[in-house]
């Protein structure tokens, strides 16, 4: 006796999100922060399903003149409204802030990358972290990058490169802090495409770094006179012009640093340099405090000047 029994149906794959990036044309997972090809940042890019609509949309330009008018718009209307459901919201999650990436997304990515176990991974991060490394724990760019060394320790291979990757994009500017280890490091508090690293270049570029207290460069405070007069010190320091760049600036000064003083320390600095003088900061019936980052940029500016 013979019994019909139903063939079973294969399961269909399930699709997992992706935005694509129209550098390199690599599809990343939709919680890539950066592209996994080339580093680039998903600033513009859009979902798989906004690419999809992209081809969609010119194939219906092709149609247009042999379509009514109606007909194409609803169809751009639904496609459109479709994307927004499916992709949109999805493209958002790819832009989360820096400080949500966690070691077990990390690790998962560096083990396969790498063919390196869980466990040891995770005593190497144990030993940046001076903690118990937990796979929910926060992983910021400093971290790897020192992760990155001793990885390169362990395989004893110094070709190991850990950027770009889904997570953080290739560091191309570092700061100097010559009393820890690694001499490696992006500000702890802004990404890595912030515009402050752009226009700290000069600075950045002689060793000269900015930071507050954990690396964080704060682009938005106010300016102390005691974070001023350290940076001032660095650069005499370093350019051997105690007298140009010291010059009024008191180290034991406290408080903020307002406009006019930063205008009088800077047309100082231009008249000894023989720069032609310039407004800097602009004058204003009262005070105000400009931020680090307009006081630092001003300053990376000054020594772009003289390069």
């Amino acid at each position: 006796m013979s019994h019909n029994i139903p063939e079973k149906k294969a399961c269909a794959p399930v699709e997992t999100p992706v935005w694509v990036c129209f550098e390199c044309g690599k599809a990343n997972k939709s919680f890539a922060k950066f592209c996994g090809g080339c580093g680039v940042p998903p600033k513009g890019a859009f979902s798989r399903y906004a690419y999809q609509l992209k081809s969609y949309l010119k194939k219906i330009e092709q149609i247009f003149s042999s379509t009514g008018r109606k007909a194409v718009i609803s169809l751009a209307i639904v496609g459109i409204l479709g994307t927004s459901f499916l992709g949109l919201s999805e493209l958002s999650a790819t832009q989360d802030n820096y400080a949500k990436v966690k070691w077990g997304q990390i690790r998962a990515y560096i083990s396969k990358t790498f063919r390196l176990t869980n466990s040891e991974l995770d005593v190497l991060i144990g030993k940046i972290l001076k903690a118990r490394p937990e796979i929910s724990a926060n992983i910021n760019v400093n971290h790897l990058i020192e992760l990155e060394s001793a990885i390169r320790f362990r395989l004893r291979d110094s070709r190991v490169s850990l950027f770009p990757n889904p997570f953080f994009p290739r560091p191309d500017r570092i700061i100097t802090n010559k009393n820890e280890k690694p001499e490696r490091y992006v500000f702890s508090d802004i990404p890595i495409d912030h515009p402050a690293y752009q226009a700290l270049k000069s600075l950045l570029d002689i060793g000269i770094n900015c930071t507050k207290e954990n690396l964080a460069f704060a682009p938005y405070k106010k300016v102390a006179w005691q974070d001023w007069y350290n940076t001032s010190k660095s650069l005499a320091e370093l350019l051997s012009l105690d007298s140009v760049f010291l010059a009024g600036i008191e180290a034991s000064r406290s408080g903020y640093i307002n406009n006019y003083e930063l205008n009088k320390i800077f047309s100082s600095i231009r008249e000894k340099f023989g720069l032609a003088p310039r407004e800097t900061f602009a004058w204003s019936s009262e005070p105000y405090f400009p931020s680090r980052l307009e006081a630092y940029s001003a300053l990376s500016s000054l020594i772009h000047e003289l390069e």
